[in-house]
């Protein structure tokens, strides 16, 4: 699936990393470092996918 722009077929994925301020820490520099984390373990699940930064989080949902 995608959609075409100036006549070329373009396809887009996304994986997201979260992480949640105030829960997972206060500072927001390591909020971003946690996300990120995060959405590299989402790359790794197989794209296209999501995961929090704590694995408790992710069992809630």
């Amino acid at each position: 699936m995608g959609f075409l722009f100036l006549a070329v077929q373009i396809r887009m994925g996304v994986s997201i990393g979260m992480a949640l301020l105030g829960v997972d820490t206060d500072a927001i520099q390591e909020a971003m470092h946690f996300a990120d984390q995060a959405m590299y373990r989402a790359k790794r699940a197989g794209r296209n996918t999501w995961r929090f930064h704590g694995e408790s989080l992710a069992s809630r949902c």
